[in-house]
């Protein structure tokens, strides 16, 4: 009963000395600590931030959950906010204008009925909001702002087009014919994507006062309720149409573009950057944790043999290694204060890429739970690995005692300094001699491994990025809305190498509509790219785009229903492919038919586009020009998807060159380490014969296989994880899943490694040359 006061001030009295004689050690460990914990820790709120901006930017613009379109005003629109689970809404107008003093180019204007927005807020980036203030201002969206070079003040000027030519965008109409309208940018705003379409948004007192100007196309922008299916509302569209049938048939009776459509490029994207943060992250901690464990493991080995003597005076395992715990909680505390700090400056850093162009709070946006969280998982881990180092240099120095070990070099035989440096390479050693060889190698490992997988994922992405058929594209300039006659005009051009019209109307398969496409060759050949199968060739076959393929589980060689009522045809899957998309659907969710068959699945008149290749050598973009001064024209378009993952930027270098780093980091420890802790087993190298160049050469053997090592596991690891992250990201974004291999990498990596080993080791090397053995041993 009397040993517990007696216990407890002798655990008191040795945590006094180990903060009094070794307090600097516990500075270093903490502040290394907390400068790992305060990079993971900023990683998972990057994270957290990136994997949440397009759910908190639908939240804080009240985004719509689907908007549907009429252009006639007397077809659904207005009556589509009656519908039973509609629970807000907002009808718009929807006037397009030429955009003067930019070419070609037609931009719609989202003019709301009211001023009270129930269903869109956006965020005001800069300026302020338009609405409801007067009929010449607008508010411009950011990415016409960025494109068109749009500022607050700006003067914006619009040719609107008059109803009669809305209805003409098909077979066109000239200069428009409706008045020249001039409006002062006050502000540019972020909205959720399913609002990304209309670059301008004027406010009601514009539609008050330009009515006429207003007529041809109505929006309706509905907020479900909860639980509500897209074929409910369907269903219910449909039924309206089914009462007030469509007047113009070139357009149906309606558009319906769902919230959930247009987030699914962002939440590919961000299924990605997530991945790719995930793993920083945890790349980050493991390199992180096993430098923290190593600094903490030669800090308490270094008093193994004092807890022998604390032994033998009576204290138990756990009252020496609660001696050492409780002067670690000052190391602790650095590193969650340190790890808060460094976190709250990471929270600067924006959602990487496009997702950016999705977080409601641009700039400095910290996160105090997950920082707070992080910075306790911090503090509790430091000490963790403290309890844990401190019991295992306590065992550690009684196994010694029972079974002195020396370092095993085996026979020597012809190459001594190879052989010894396999031996501190691969062995361990016991005692005060243990260097942590597993983690140090498995740092090496995972940093190879990590870097052939960024360099895989970054080969893989250059290639698609890289020309535009990998995504679909195949020409040159895409001319909108033309004629037969311009059409053959084109193809007697000898500007010109391949010209085909294409023709594009909607159709509904398994439920959904689907905009189907048909090619027409004027000249040449421009077709899609077929990643499995062919091009239709007869008026029963047809050629799926990948989601479409994935979505209906559909294979070549299967067949399906296209169309409803009297244009439902059955037809025989012979392709899966990529093509453009003229009508701004996501990548891979068209179809393609024979010119026949679009009449006979679709309801509805084709638009008919064109797309040129120019003969090489000419210059495109002058071409381009001259054209776009009749034309509205454009060119080879990134889908959303493709874009977004342009946008990564140098993310995987970025990652590339952290795990170089922490390779590197890993055998520069080991080194160290080595030299330090082993001097014995040098010694002893000496003593039986070694000359100051073999005990050097021994040394860079061991970093050689150390990275010899790294790179035999390590490639085919990066190559398989490469793949995996590759294969996930294509099926999500609706490319290719080709993947391309670094072979430059895979070729100059491995001479590489051994001549950075070989530098890395030089310095080491040198001062285990210059060690005196009779210094060492004396000191044993």
């Amino acid at each position: 009963m009397t040993r517990t006061p007696i216990a407890r001030e002798a655990v008191l009295a040795i945590a006094r000395h180990e903060v009094a004689r070794r307090w600097r050690a516990l500075v270093a460990m903490g502040v290394l600590a907390g400068l790992v914990g305060g990079v993971v820790v900023a990683a998972g709120a990057l994270l957290v931030r990136t994997e949440t901006a397009e759910r908190r930017l639908e939240r804080a613009t009240r985004a719509p959950d689907a908007i549907v379109q009429t252009v006639d005003p007397r077809d659904i629109a207005p009556e589509a906010v009656t519908l039973p689970f509609v629970t807000a809404s907002s009808v718009a107008a929807l006037p397009i204008g030429l955009f003067v003093g930019h070419g070609t180019t037609y931009v719609s204007i989202l003019t709301p009925r009211e001023a009270r927005r129930e269903v869109f807020r956006p965020i005001v980036l800069e300026g302020r909001d338009a609405n409801p203030y007067a009929e010449d201002e607008v508010v411009v969206q950011e990415a016409m702002a960025r494109q068109a070079g749009v500022r607050v003040g700006d003067r914006l000027k619009f040719r609107m087009l008059l109803p009669e030519e809305v209805l003409q965008f098909d077979t066109g109409f000239g200069e428009p014919d409706g008045p020249t309208l001039a409006f002062r940018v006050v502000g540019i705003v972020r909205a959720s994507p399913v609002l990304a379409r209309t670059p301008v948004i004027s406010t009601p007192a514009f539609g008050a006062a330009h009515g006429e100007a207003l007529a041809g196309a109505h929006e309706a922008l509905l907020r479900f309720a909860p639980r509500t299916t897209r074929q409910d509302v369907i269903r219910g569209l449909d039924a309206l149409a089914a009462t007030q049938p469509a007047r113009l048939s070139d357009f149906g009776p309606y558009q319906a573009t769902f919230a959930t459509d247009e987030a699914r490029p962002v939440i590919a994207t961000t299924r990605v950057l997530v991945g790719g943060l995930l793993v920083f992250a945890i790349v980050a901690a493991l390199a992180g944790g096993l430098a923290v464990t190593q600094a903490q493991v030669r800090h308490h080995f270094a008093g193994a043999r004092d807890q022998r003597i604390e032994s033998a005076l009576g204290l138990t395992a756990g009252e020496r290694t609660l001696a050492r715990v409780l002067p670690a909680t000052i190391g602790a505390a650095i590193a969650a204060v340190l790890a808060a700090g460094v976190a709250l400056l990471g929270a600067f850093a924006e959602p990487p890429g496009a997702i950016a162009r999705v977080d409601p709070h641009p700039g400095w946006d910290p996160s105090p739970s997950t920082i707070g969280t992080g910075a306790l998982a911090v503090f509790a881990g430091f000490l963790l690995n403290a309890t844990d180092t401190a019991g295992r240099a306590g065992r550690a120095d009684r196994a010694e005692r029972a079974r002195p070990r020396p370092l095993p070099i085996g026979r020597i035989g012809r190459t001594p300094s190879l052989l010894a440096g396999f031996a501190f390479a691969l062995v361990p050693g016991r005692g005060r001699s243990t260097v942590p060889v597993r983690s140090s190698m498995a740092g090496v490992v995972l940093g190879v491994a990590g870097i052939v997988a960024a360099a895989t994922f970054g080969a893989s992405l250059a290639r698609l990025t890289s020309a535009p058929e990998h995504y679909g594209w195949s020409g040159d300039i895409q001319i909108a809305d033309i004629q037969p006659q311009s059409l053959n005009r084109f193809a007697l051009d000898p500007r010109f190498t391949d010209v085909a019209g294409i023709a594009e109307a909607p159709t509904r398969i398994a439920g959904d509509d689907v905009p189907a496409y048909a090619y027409t060759q004027a000249k040449g050949r421009i077709e899609w790219t077929m990643l499995d199968g062919r091009a239709p060739r007869r008026v029963n076959e047809i050629a799926l785009g990948t989601r479409t393929a994935d979505r209906l589980g559909a294979r070549v060689g299967d067949s399906i229903i296209v169309g409803t009522g009297a244009n439902e045809q059955t037809m025989e899957v012979v392709g899966v492919g990529l093509g453009p998309s003229f009508n701004a659907e996501r990548l891979g969710t068209n179809v393609l038919v024979t010119p026949t068959a679009l009449g006979l699945i679709s309801p509805v008149n084709a638009f008919t586009e064109a797309v040129l290749t120019v003969a090489p050598g000419l210059d495109i973009n002058e071409i381009r020009k001259g054209i776009g001064a009749t034309f509205e024209v454009g060119g080879p378009t990134m889908p959303a998807e493709v874009k977004n993952l342009s946008e990564l930027g140098r993310l995987p270098q970025v990652l590339a060159a952290f795990l170089t780093l922490v390779a590197t980091a890993g055998l520069v420890h080991a080194l160290v380490v080595t030299i330090r802790r082993r001097g014995h087993d040098l010694a002893v190298l000496r003593a039986i014969g070694f000359t100051p160049a073999q005990v050097g050469r021994a040394v860079r053997a061991m970093a050689t296989i150390t990275v010899l090592v790294g790179f035999v596991a390590g490639i085919p690891l990066g190559l398989a994880l490469g793949r995996l992250v590759w294969s996930f990201v294509a099926q999500a974004s609706g490319v290719g899943r080709a993947v391309v291999a670094p072979i430059p990498l895979l070729v100059a990596v491995g001479p590489a490694m051994v001549l950075g080993a070989l530098a890395i080791a030089a310095l080491p090397a040198r001062r285990a040359r210059h060690a005196h053995a009779a210094a060492l041993l004396r000191s044993e």
